[in-house]
């Protein structure tokens, strides 16, 4: 019967029936309201914490922390904290886990400063490493970003990589707060851009490597921005700068060939001739010359008498080793199985350090020297030391710096008649925080797939989750993908587009029963230069259509048969005088596969593929709207673009393409400090959601004292 028939009924019914419905309405409020409170991450923090600590369930604990690390990726602080209650709980179970988790706070949460210090103590503790008077502070504020940063040798200011109107090297004073630029690259087509700042041993200049499009080079620029090339390599390899002579008569480098052979030199600050010192068994492509990697690898005594580097095969591991800077036989320093890299000389030259996998993850340890040779077996410093880069060892201390990209995906909910957000945008719940990236709705949307990059362990994947919530599947890409994008077929087919080492060019169609994938050959290396890959696929996903940006055939777009390799033309313009494609140039396709819409200087493109008729819709040049992505019913276009000048890719604009109006979203206020939009920008077939993928960055500058203990 319904509570209103009950309250038909006489007068002290009517009076008992309306306090029970009171109280009826009462309980479902607290009901609501509890249900509401349930959700939050910090009282399901708390509850875990009652569970383990009052009730001693620890295993119970252990799934409740887990859960909120799972569900709340982007409450970071909470996260952390859960995970390193895990670990506590995995200590008290005499379980090994509990290493593994603390590593995973270490790697992971790099911005919750006090946990990490938390985690790195517990692993002490754990593997009975005395850090006793070790300390580990900080010295770039949370709110600057720079990598490859370095300590000068009085211990007074940090020099690194800046991005913010190009690829600069920049000087940041720890004493007063101030950065100052001694590189001047504006991001600009053909400009020069810098990476891999070293020191001079007396503070007053810093060797760099300098990037124009032609030959790699090395130069020397002093505080004051006044700058010379030491050394160009026209064997068409790259070069990496590595350390100083103490008496600054030579510099110590990697240098390349095109091939990938590499040998060590010293470099003369005079006259800029290489002096060999001794071959490398590790080989590097071109582009990955300019990389802490290979310009970390190696470091001068203080003394200048000998080199510690370190070497191995490609895709294995790498030994320290010694040689003289007279040249002459290397001398392996202690010949392991684990991976050995970044050696440091202390500053009186008694100790090397390096950063090792001896323990089962990455570690600081150190070794005594006499002479040029180890004096002693190899000792365990501090554990925790995954993603940091080992920099300069001065007097004041170590020097490590580490930098991470974070890419998370966002969905935004749309209002279709008014093209409005609905409310702000928000993390996709049950993405791997800080590794998401290059989300694109399946055709009906109901299904999203987006990538994890590759790490250190995990290969690269693709994961494939029901938009609106369920289970998230993982595949594994091809073993010969290296980089590449993925998109829905218009067949319904996921498929990758990939290179491998060589530059072949593939399309991989992954069957989501086996997890196997279907790949065909694109192009062979060499083949595709037209920047980056959008491909717009026909329906029988036999041909595809590309931007071509040819130097003798001139721009446009064209149809390539997947099956025959033939190409035609679509539109064709032989100088690129008319379209001015850029090389951040995308295309994309209405849903109905009647429309091409492309970005260039100032303008958006649009063209019927039926008739050829191209027309264009002028964009504000403050605004550089790129990456254009269709509504459902082709009326508008969805892209990316700045707030104002100067700002990077933080907002999404609608543009209707009937009469080219535009409005911003305005959704840049609700983003991370400083992020961008980043690859993949997708609508649903519904016209409710749209979902991108935003990119931000985190560094972070430390400084170890009292590494080696007094005797």
């Amino acid at each position: 019967m319904l509570i209103s028939e009950y309250i038909k009924q006489g007068s002290f019914e009517k009076k008992i029936m309306k306090q029970k419905l009171i109280f009826l309405i009462v309980c479902l409020i607290i009901s609501a309201i509890s249900s509401g409170q349930q959700k939050q991450p910090d009282k399901l923090l708390r509850e875990a914490i009652y569970k383990e600590e009052v009730n001693g369930n620890l295993e119970e604990a252990i799934k409740d922390y887990q859960a909120i690390v799972n569900d709340f990726p982007g409450e970071r602080e909470i996260a952390a904290k859960a995970l390193l209650k895990i670990g506590l709980c995995y200590e008290r179970l005499g379980s090994p886990k509990a290493s593994e988790v603390y590593e995973q706070i270490i790697d992971q949460y790099s911005d919750q400063v006090s946990l990490v210090t938390q985690a790195r103590d517990r692993l002490a503790a754990l593997r009975n490493i005395d850090t006793d008077g070790l300390t580990m502070s900080r010295l770039l504020p949370a709110d600057i970003y720079m990598e490859c940063m370095t300590l000068s040798p009085d211990g007074t200011k940090l020099a690194g990589i800046d991005f913010s109107i190009g690829q600069n090297i920049a000087v940041y004073d720890i004493g007063i707060g101030e950065m100052q630029f001694i590189t001047d690259y504006k991001w600009r087509e053909g400009s020069c851009w810098t990476y891999t700042p070293v020191w001079s041993p007396d503070g007053t200049e810093i060797l760099h490597y300098v990037g124009c499009g032609g030959p790699a080079e090395l130069r020397i620029t002093s505080l004051d921005g006044k700058s010379r090339v030491l050394f160009r390599n026209t064997d068409e390899g790259g070069i990496a700068p590595c350390d100083w002579l103490p008496d600054k008569s030579a510099v110590l480098a990697v240098l390349g060939t095109k091939d990938g052979l590499c040998r060590l030199v010293l470099i003369s600050t005079k006259d800029g001739t290489p002096r060999e010192l001794c071959p490398l068994q590790r080989t590097f492509a071109v582009q990955d010359m300019a990389s802490i990697a290979v310009s970390g690898s190696a470091d001068v005594s203080t003394d200048g008498k000998f080199i510690v580097f370190s070497d191995g095969p490609v895709n294995q591991q790498r030994n320290i080793y010694i040689i003289s800077a007279d040249g002459g036989p290397k001398i392996t320093l202690d010949d392991h199985p684990a991976d050995d890299q970044e050696p440091r000389w202390s500053p009186d030259g008694r100790h090397i350090v390096f950063r090792s996998t001896r323990s089962g993850n990455w570690a600081l340890w150190g070794i005594a020297m006499r002479d040029g040779q180890a004096d002693g077996e190899p000792f365990l410093i501090l554990e925790g030391m995954q993603g940091q880069e080992l920099a300069s060892w001065t007097q004041k201390g170590l020097c490590t710096s580490a930098w991470r990209v974070i890419t998370d995906i966002y969905t935004l909910e749309i209002d279709p008649p008014n093209m409005r957000a609905l409310r702000n945008p928000r993390i996709l719940e049950s993405t791997i925080y800080g590794q998401s990236l290059f989300p694109v709705l399946s055709p009906d949307g109901k299904q999203i797939a987006y990538m994890l990059p590759k790490g250190n362990i995990n290969p690269m994947s693709i994961m494939i989750m029901p938009l609106k919530g369920g289970d998230t599947r993982k595949f594994n890409c091809p073993v010969h993908a290296q980089r590449g994008i993925i998109n829905w077929l218009p067949n319904g087919n996921v498929g990758y587009i990939n290179f491998d080492i060589p530059g072949n060019l593939y399309l991989s169609q992954l069957d989501q029963e086996t997890g196997g994938w279907n790949t065909q050959l694109i192009f062979s290396a060499g083949e595709y230069s037209s920047g980056p890959v959008s491909f717009v696929w026909n329906k029988d996903v036999k041909s595809f259509y590309y931007l071509k940006r040819g130097k003798e055939l001139g721009q446009g777009i064209v149809s390539h048969d997947l099956e025959t390799g033939d190409e035609k033309y679509i539109l064709h313009d032989p100088s690129g005088d008319s379209l001015r494609l850029k090389m951040w140039s995308t295309l994309s396709a209405s849903r109905d596969l009647k429309q091409l819409a492309f970005n260039t200087e100032s303008r958006i493109g649009l063209m019927n593929i039926e008739t050829g008729n191209l027309r264009y819709i002028k964009t504000d040049d403050q605004q550089y709207l790129m990456q254009p992505a269709w509504s459902p019913d082709g009326k508008y276009l969805l892209a990316k673009g700045t707030s104002k000048p100067g700002t990077g890719y933080n907002e999404l604009f609608i543009i209707s393409t009937t009469d080219g109006k535009m409005s911003n979203l305005n959704i840049g206020q609700y983003l991370p400090r400083g992020s961008q939009i980043l690859l993949s920008i997708d609508w649903s077939p519904d016209g409710r959601t749209i979902v991108f993928d935003v990119m931000s960055e985190k560094s972070e500058a430390n400084l170890i004292q009292n590494i080696i203990k007094k005797e």
